[in-house]
């Protein structure tokens, strides 16, 4: 098992949208570490909405695998979530868990979407 320590940036109250996506990607994945971020706060949507998210998971599951396949698997366990919109952006950091080297996502690219709501 890895031992993490994160620091937490985020105040804001975990919301279903983000407790689903957890829940989800925790029993398919398995993962050492999970870390999922609503991020909506930093884009053009009304407030309180969750639709961009951060991920960042370190799994046996993506062992030997391209950071494209991890992301693949990222978007079909939360394909049904992306069709219908309920998420509109993931950005994700995966990470094989013997390859793990306690680097964690980078910062996120200011929004190049419309006017705050």
């Amino acid at each position: 098992m890895i031992n993490l320590f994160r620091r937490t940036f985020s105040t804001m109250v975990e919301g279903p949208k983000t407790k689903m996506i957890k829940d989800k990607l925790t029993s398919t994945l398995n993962p050492d570490y999970l870390n999922v971020v609503c991020e909506s706060h930093m884009h053009a949507v009304p407030k309180g909405a969750e639709m961009h998210f951060l991920v960042e998971c370190v799994s046996t599951k993506f062992e030997n695998l391209p950071k494209i396949k991890c992301h693949r698997i990222i978007h079909d366990i939360l394909a049904d979530e992306l069709k219908s919109g309920d998420i509109h952006a993931l950005r994700l950091f995966t990470v094989a868990s013997s390859k793990y080297d306690g680097q964690f996502a980078p910062p996120p690219p200011k929004c190049g979407g419309g006017g705050h709501l």
